[in-house]
């Protein structure tokens, strides 16, 4: 059964064993691994994967992932490879065999994402291109707005330069935050793994609370809670504490942060404030109901941000108006593995 499933899978498949040099000896191959990379399966059997599709000089980087997959690792990541329509980048996935002596140690599969990489590029360059003349262009406007402020008596053209000078920051706002996103996905680590969640929680709540001395926060945490999630956990949870810090507008100007046990399986990280409350255009982003092309605010694009971290954690966001005012930011996030007791049942996500 495993065979045909094998066969069936819609992109390149191979299944290798690890001989005693640590190479990647080709075991099987499915039909679409056949047809992308321009080999013959039979022929290609007992011989090295690497040599056969893996450019010279990235021999090194093919060597690591082999070694994680002996190591019993899961390795997800982007490679390139020689195929029969030249170089094409694929989206790698690698996962180990178990077993006392199994034919084979590790399946990959490959799934070719040369053509998203390719559009992404050219977005990227038109992106970086739009945003550096719209800032540049921005402290244009807003220079002139404050010359004529300073300049002019009459208190109705100073009022139409003064909203043009918010305009203009709040654009010149917008393209830091566009930018800021940008390097956060560039340098993303989009694989999970074991992280802290009181430990990142806290981090990020000492060095935002450094940045806005007036609001007082209280934190209550356990001495740890661990959970998985992928590696930009950290600007995700920030995003949420700095938009709780910078938009507090209560007379006591409090900030509350709780990291607990939401359910067996999913840990709760609460983020409150008593500040204006969320637009309700930005609120539809968590139901699907806004794309981010249609965000107006810098905050959106936070909001966006936060949200695609932690929904490609496998966890939720839950958004709960607060009495008289504000707002209460729950993030959900899958704890790590924990041995279930005899007499558990399978909870929901949100611990009923």
């Amino acid at each position: 059964q495993f065979r045909t499933f094998f066969e069936q899978v819609p992109t390149p498949a191979v299944g290798i064993s690890i001989d005693k040099a640590g190479r990647p000896i080709v075991e099987h191959v499915n039909t679409n691994f056949e047809e992308v990379f321009g080999v013959d399966g039979a022929t290609l059997e007992k011989s090295s994967l690497a040599e056969c599709i893996v450019p010279p000089e990235k021999r090194a980087e093919s060597a690591t992932i082999v070694g994680e997959l002996r190591d019993g690792q899961v390795v997800e990541q982007e490679v390139q490879r020689s195929t029969e329509q030249g170089f094409r980048t694929f989206a790698f996935t690698g996962v180990p065999v178990a077993g006392d002596d199994p034919e084979v140690d590790a399946y990959a599969i490959y799934s070719d994402v040369t053509t998203e990489q390719e559009q992404r590029q050219r977005l990227q360059v038109l992106y970086r291109v739009l945003r550096h003349d719209l800032r540049n262009r921005m402290n244009v406007v807003k220079g002139n707005a404050e010359i004529i402020c300073a300049e002019i008596d009459d208190p109705e053209l100073r009022e139409w330069a003064e909203a043009l000078s918010a305009s203009a920051d709040e654009l010149i706002e917008l393209s830091s935050q566009t930018r800021q996103i940008e390097r956060s996905l560039d340098a993303g680590d989009y694989a999970r793994h074991t992280v802290d969640s009181v430990e990142v929680t806290e981090d990020v709540l000492d060095d935002v609370s450094s940045q806005y001395p007036d609001v007082e926060y209280r934190c209550d945490t356990p001495s740890e809670l661990p959970i998985v999630a992928n590696g930009l956990i950290d600007t995700a949870i920030r995003n949420a504490v700095e938009n709780a810090f910078e938009h507090n507008v209560g007379p006591e100007q409090t900030v509350e942060v709780t990291v607990r046990s939401a359910s067996r399986n999913y840990a709760e990280i609460s983020i409150r404030d008593d500040g204006p409350g969320i637009p309700e255009s930005e609120r539809r982003l968590f139901d699907g109901g806004s794309e981010i092309t249609q965000l107006q605010h810098a905050s959106g694009l936070g909001l966006w941000l936060l949200n695609w971290i932690v929904t490609q954690s496998g966890g939720e966001i839950e958004l709960v108006d607060v009495e008289p005012t504000g707002t209460e930011v729950r993030i959900r996030l899958p704890l790590a593995y924990r041995e279930p007791e005899a007499s558990s049942t399978v909870d929901e996500i949100t611990g009923d």
